[in-house]
């Protein structure tokens, strides 16, 4: 599936493990894993002379911005389940689903497990070892740069790991202790935190949405995280990954914004780019496509 571009140093720099994405279908505007992309990238891990061992999913999806099927969560653990490998599920976006009437409710791979599968023991003992969900606070919390992340995950050997990896590497102890004491001791508050938050998220996507209709630019309609999947492949004639690189540059260079390539998320079409919305302030986004519309003439036809 797209991924964060930021996995491909997360997991290669430091663990020194070989990535082989899987990127999803596009079928009228929506993004989707299917069995047979899995199949796809497996066989090319292994063609290359890579046993997988882990499959990474992103629920939120980033760069997309959507949330995935329960049905389509079981069938990428299933099919783990049927090669013996590990599923790693990052939730990191679990909190802001700002638009729950549209698309899929958000549901945790652990939920799945514990809930949802039908009674499969099968399926939820290879879970006790084999699926592990990770999730930080960075993100649904605004608090961009505060490393302190959790893992759930039923298997000793890997906490018993990440024990060990903790006693260098925590969060200090006066700030585990202002969280324990503070906000996160009050789910009260995290329920109303969450709320103001979505509903700021939501106007800003609103916003976006109506600048790219506008323009006349497609993009996934997301209904979670703080992006969209924006397809730019109008804006330059010359649809390879170079000529998405020029208009990365131009974008930058002339009209003063920076969106994430689609090939940085592993997408494999030229045009995409992933757009950060929620970080800047409404002013900022409309100014942004105000100069994107006067740099490229043919946009306001």
């Amino acid at each position: 599936m797209f991924n964060c571009s930021a996995f491909d140093n997360d997991l290669c720099v430091k663990a020194g493990c070989q990535i082989f994405p899987c990127p999803m279908e596009s079928a009228k505007g929506v993004f989707r894993l299917t069995e047979s992309i899995l199949n796809q990238g497996y066989e090319k891990a292994i063609t290359r002379g890579s046993m997988p061992r882990v499959l990474l999913l992103t629920n939120p999806n980033n760069p997309t911005g959507t949330t995935m099927e329960m049905e389509n969560i079981l069938m990428c653990l299933k099919w783990a389940m049927e090669r013996s490998i590990h599923v790693i599920s990052d939730e990191i976006y679990a909190r802001t689903v700002y638009i729950p009437g549209e698309g899929a409710p958000f549901i945790s791979a652990m939920t799945v497990i514990e809930n949802a599968c039908g009674g499969n023991k099968e399926l939820q003992e290879w879970a006790v070892n084999h699926l592990h969900v990770v999730y930080g606070l960075s993100k649904d919390f605004c608090v961009s740069g505060l490393r302190a992340g959790f893992l759930y995950s039923k298997n000793l050997s890997v906490m018993g790991a990440l024990n060990n990896l903790n006693y260098f590497h925590a969060m200090s102890g006066y700030a585990q202790m202002h969280l324990l004491k503070g906000f996160l001791s009050s789910p009260e508050k995290i329920e109303a935190y969450t709320l103001v938050n979505n509903d700021r998220i939501f106007r800003s996507a609103r916003c976006l949405f109506g600048l790219l209709n506008d323009l006349g630019i497609d993009y996934i309609h997301p209904n979670s995280g703080i992006f969209l999947f924006v397809d730019m492949s109008s804006l330059f004639s010359i649809h390879t990954f170079e000529g998405e690189q020029k208009l990365h540059r131009k974008l930058y260079e002339k009209c003063g914004v920076l969106f994430t390539p689609g090939q940085d998320c592993h997408c494999p079409k030229p045009g995409w780019f992933r757009v950060c919305f929620a970080w800047v302030p409404l002013t900022a986004l409309k100014t942004a496509f105000e100069k994107i519309a006067d740099s490229f003439d043919f946009l306001k036809a």
